[in-house]
């Protein structure tokens, strides 16, 4: 659902919505959607929402296996950085150039474990912020987002202490826009 804070952000208007199938995440870049759909077809809806009572479906990545769980863009919009969490495919970050929509390529996967799922994926500057469960909070430069490399990371998991069983321990979300520079970094 689409809400306008313009006249009382303390009192939000309906302004519209975007519905093409089940969205677990969506991340919004001036006016163009991102939705990621978990289950189902899966994948990454891409939408045009500059009209907020009737936003257009610009184009869709689709993939075999997908579980895509969350997304973000490079800061000049020419690539989204996407998260499997389930599904068949890798759960890792897929790079996709959005160029030719509304079809788009992969251009590169990244993955510091591949035992264990990306969860979130955000990005700042040149760089994609990444909750990578048991493998810890990763940072990953992306200047050359068809090579992305591992800038830094800061192991959250301990497995002797963890109460949570199976894949879903460790990292399970990353805050990297204080203006400070800190960034938090959150177990599930």
């Amino acid at each position: 659902v689409i809400f306008s804070l313009k006249n009382d952000p303390a009192n939000p208007e309906f302004a519209g919505h975007y519905e093409p199938g089940y969205l677990h995440d969506t991340y919004v870049r001036n006016d163009t959607l991102y939705g990621s759909a978990i289950y189902g077809n899966g994948g990454l809806y891409i939408a045009d929402v500059s009209n907020k009572s009737s936003p257009q479906t610009l184009g869709m990545i689709v993939y075999p296996g997908s579980g895509t769980h969350n997304s973000w863009t490079s800061i000049d919009s020419k690539y989204a950085f996407t998260a499997d969490e389930v599904g068949t495919t890798n759960h890792d970050m897929k790079v996709w150039a959005l160029d030719s929509l509304p079809n788009s390529v992969k251009a590169a996967e990244w993955s510091a474990d591949p035992t264990t799922s990306i969860h979130n994926v955000y990005g700042r500057g040149h760089y994609v912020y990444v909750s990578h469960y048991k493998a810890g909070f990763r940072v990953v430069d992306v200047r050359n987002p068809a090579h992305p490399v591992e800038a830094g990371w800061y192991d959250t998991y301990e497995p002797v202490t963890d109460s949570v069983p199976g894949s879903y321990a460790g990292c399970w979300a990353v805050f990297p826009y204080f203006p400070s520079g800190k960034i938090i970094a959150s177990d599930m």
